[in-house]
């Protein structure tokens, strides 16, 4: 009987390890999927951002001389953009927390955590 409780631990054994073995392995797999989706994503933003970002500089430029030429002097016209930026600067910072800190958070933690929840400090 002692021998047949032995063999029995041994399969339950076995088979614990190679739950243990599975369950690793399973983890392994899903952190390099979201691992690689989350590089993917990032990758496709930095590029999204690259392209926007040159298609407001180039906006603004010919906003600015546009702006210039109506007002006889180009350089006018860069001043005005940057007041522009200057008082949408002002307004970010001054209501940071209601228009970009909240929806933020709440957009990442209903994709990534399916929960909802605000950041009230």
């Amino acid at each position: 009987m002692s021998k047949a409780n032995s063999t029995t631990f041994d399969t339950i054994f076995q088979k614990i390890q190679s739950y243990t073995e599975t369950r690793l392995e399973l983890f392994k797999l899903n952190m390099i999927e979201k691992s690689s989706e989350i590089f993917s994503k990032i990758a496709s933003m930095i590029i999204l951002l690259f392209f926007t970002g040159m298609f407001f500089i180039i906006i603004n430029i010919g906003l600015a001389l546009l702006i210039g030429e109506w007002l006889g002097k180009s350089y006018y016209g860069f001043f005005i953009v940057a007041i522009f930026y200057l008082l949408l600067g002002i307004i970010l910072v001054k209501f940071r927390k209601k228009l970009v800190k909240n929806p933020l958070i709440r957009t990442f933690s209903n994709k990534y955590l399916n929960k909802s929840f605000t950041w009230d400090q």
